[in-house]
């Protein structure tokens, strides 16, 4: 695609954004970013000039069923179950008949430890949907998760994955002054807070 900017007329132009017929763009948002500054004055001397930025978004639709998918998970302690928030949106303009989703969890060595399925929803073109299925992982150690969800959508589908901590009260020791001087010294210690709240 191809960028172009009329005439400025009354302190106003257009903005013009080109899609080539030969060329696939993908579906999805895309940011242009756009700056108008000022003219210099021909006069000598001193002077200020304005700049004016603004950020537009460009969001490209589908004639074909294609969807975006997003997938969070919030950091637990342990003891507790994981509440997934899994998001779909049509990015077409036809009508998806059932969207469903499988997140299998992994441990920080990939090794997979479980699924959980979500209900099946229709999808009407350009609309949204969101899934919060949870996993019992009262039993699961503290320590890093990783969960991927396959979306499928009659016949096709997408992945999104994320990562969660489960954690347990305790600080990790990371690193520390090793040697101290004479004196008045800075003592430095750096730690990780390995439980999923904040510690006061």
């Amino acid at each position: 695609q191809s960028l172009s900017v009329s005439e400025v007329v009354d302190n106003e132009f257009d903005l013009i954004i080109n899609f080539p017929a030969d060329q696939y763009v993908p579906p999805g948002s895309y940011s242009i970013g756009l700056t108008v500054k000022e003219v210099s004055p021909q006069e000598a001397g001193i002077s200020s000039l304005v700049a004016v930025s603004k950020n537009i978004e460009v969001i490209v639709y589908s004639y074909d069923k294609y969807i975006q998918a997003s997938l969070y998970a919030p950091n637990i302690n342990q003891g507790r179950n994981i509440t997934f928030q899994l998001g779909v949106q049509s990015m077409g303009y036809p009508d998806i008949e059932e969207v469903y989703a499988r997140i299998n969890l992994f441990n920080s060595t990939r090794a997979k430890l479980g699924s959980v399925e979500t209900e099946r929803k229709p999808l009407p073109g350009l609309g949204s949907l969101s899934f919060t299925p949870f996993y019992d992982t009262q039993l699961f150690p503290s320590g890093n998760y990783y969960a991927e969800a396959l979306v499928f959508y009659d016949g096709k589908y997408k992945t999104a994955n994320t990562t969660f901590l489960i954690g347990i009260m305790d600080l990790i020791l990371n690193n520390y002054t090793s040697t101290l001087n004479q004196g008045f010294n800075d003592f430095e210690v750096m730690v990780t807070n390995g439980w999923g709240n904040g510690l006061r």
